[in-house]
């Protein structure tokens, strides 16, 4: 994987944070990390499998 050093921000409801946080956990990732998979996924659907 690339280099990541980009840095993007979002505002976002405490639940929402909350949510995110507990399924990052669940996939033994950080939230960052759960984020970046999510997107990257959703910008290269191609990629997926």
């Amino acid at each position: 994987m690339a280099k990541q050093d980009a840095q993007i921000s979002f505002r976002a409801t405490k639940e929402f944070k909350q949510e995110l946080e507990e399924r990052a956990r669940q996939e033994r990732l950080s939230a960052s990390g759960l984020i970046l998979k999510v997107l990257q996924a959703y910008l290269h659907p191609e990629q997926e499998g």
